[in-house]
C-alpha cells in the first residue's frame, strides 16, 4: 500500500458483530480507528452476518475482517490478497488468560496486520492553517498547537477506552469430561470411569453444578462363596464459590448430593446360588477443584471430593458381609473443561 495523505484512511476494516462482543470490539474500533483504518461494523443480525469473513470482505470492499468466537475464546481475522478479493489468509487469535483480556486481543490483531504488511500505527497529525485573525504569541497558542493538542487527547481516549470494561464478562456456561477414580474403604476396591461437570454461573464467585460418575472398570469382592462386581454411579448437584481466582488459576470449594446407583453382579461357587441386585441411596458431599488455563477457552481441571451415602451399601456372601461401600467414599478428577457462553458487559 502507498502512504497515504494525512486526510486520508489506510481503508476498511470489518467488524462483524456477535452476542457478546462488546467489549472485543469497543477494543478492536479504538486500535483501529487510532490508526486511521475506516472501521465498519457489521450487526450481528445484518443480512449475511454468518457469511465468511472473506466474502464479508469483499462485499464491504475492506481489506481485513474481524470476528469474534465466544464459544471458541478466539478472535478470527481474514486479511484480504488485494482489495475485494476472496483470497487472502485466516487466521486465530487467542489469549490464554481467563477470561480473555479484549486488550491483549486488540494488540494481537494489530501485529497480526502489521506482519502482513498492513499498517497500523497512527498517522501524524495533518498541519493546521495559522489563523489570520490574530498574529500567534506566547499568551495565544496557535491554531496548529491546540489543533495538536486536541489530537493528542482523542487520540489517548480512543486508545485507553473505558478500561475496567475492555474485557469479556464472566464465563456462563462451562462443561468438563475426563477420567476419574472412586474409592471407599469398606474392602470393595476403587472404581474407575468416566467424570462429567456442567457448571452454569450464577455470579462471579457463586455457580451450581450438574456431575456424574460412571464406572468403566469396577472393583471385585473376592470370598470363599465366590464373587461379586460392584458398579457405583453417581449423578448429583453442587453449588461451588470460587475463593482464590488469578489470571490463569480458580481455586473453588462446594457442596452437593444426589444419587449413588450400585449395580452388583454375583458370581457362585459350586454349592451357592449367583444373585444380581441394583441399590439407590442418597449421598451428600463436599469437593475442591483447582483449574488452569492451557489455551483459548480451555482450562485442565483437577478435582477431589468426599461423601456419604445413606444408607451404607453391604455385599453378603451366604449371609456374611463381605464388604460396604459409601461411608466413606472419595473421588478425584483429571478433565479437560470448555467454556462455551461468556456474560456480556
Amino acid at each position: 500500500m502507498g502512504t497515504p495523505g494525512p486526510a486520508t484512511t489506510r481503508g476498511v476494516i470489518l467488524i462483524v458483530r456477535r452476542v457478546g462482543d462488546r467489549a472485543v470490539a469497543a477494543r478492536l474500533r479504538a486500535e483501529f480507528s487510532a490508526s486511521s483504518w475506516q472501521v465498519i461494523d457489521v450487526g450481528a443480525s445484518a443480512p449475511g452476518a454468518d457469511a465468511a469473513l472473506a466474502e464479508l470482505a469483499a462485499r464491504y470492499g475492506a481489506r481485513a475482517a474481524l470476528r469474534w468466537q465466544a464459544g471458541r475464546g478466539a478472535l478470527e481475522l481474514w486479511v484480504a490478497e488485494t482489495l475485494g478479493s476472496t483470497d487472502g489468509a485466516l487466521e486465530s487469535i487467542s489469549d490464554r488468560a481467563r477470561p480473555a483480556r479484549a486488550q491483549v486481543l486488540a494488540w494481537r490483531a494489530a501485529e497480526a496486520l502489521r506482519a502482513r504488511g498492513l499498517e497500523v500505527e497512527p498517522l501524524a497529525p495533518a498541519p493546521a492553517k495559522p489563523s489570520s485573525a490574530a498574529p500567534p504569541d506566547a499568551a495565544h497558542p496557535t491554531s496548529n498547537d491546540s489543533t495538536d493538542a486536541t489530537d493528542a487527547t482523542d487520540a489517548g481516549d480512543a486508545s485507553e477506552p473505558n478500561e475496567p470494561t475492555a474485557q469479556l464478562g464472566r464465563p456462563r456456561l462451562l462443561v468438563e469430561l475426563g477420567p476419574a477414580a472412586l474409592a471407599s474403604p469398606g474392602g470393595i476396591g476403587t472404581a474407575i470411569g468416566a467424570f462429567a461437570n456442567a457448571t452454569w454461573s450464577l455470579s462471579q464467585t457463586l455457580s451450581v453444578s450438574g456431575l456424574a460418575f460412571l464406572p468403566l472398570k469396577s472393583p471385585t469382592v473376592v470370598g470363599n462363596e465366590g464373587n461379586a462386581e460392584i458398579s457405583p454411579s453417581l449423578l448429583g448437584l453442587a453449588l461451588d464459590a470460587s475463593w482464590l481466582r488469578l489470571r490463569e488459576l480458580e481455586l473453588s470449594s462446594g457442596l452437593g448430593g444426589g444419587l449413588v446407583s450400585a449395580r452388583m453382579q454375583g458370581r457362585a461357587e459350586s454349592g451357592y446360588v449367583s444373585a444380581s441386585d441394583r441399590q439407590n441411596v442418597a449421598m451428600a458431599l463436599v469437593r475442591s477443584a483447582l483449574q488452569v488455563a492451557i489455551y483459548g477457552n480451555l482450562r485442565l481441571s483437577t478435582r477431589v471430593f468426599a461423601g456419604l451415602s445413606s444408607p451404607e451399601l453391604s455385599v453378603r456372601f451366604a449371609g456374611r458381609e463381605a464388604g460396604t461401600w459409601g461411608s466413606p467414599f472419595f473421588g478425584a478428577s483429571l478433565s479437560l473443561e470448555a467454556t462455551f457462553l461468556h456474560t456480556e458487559r
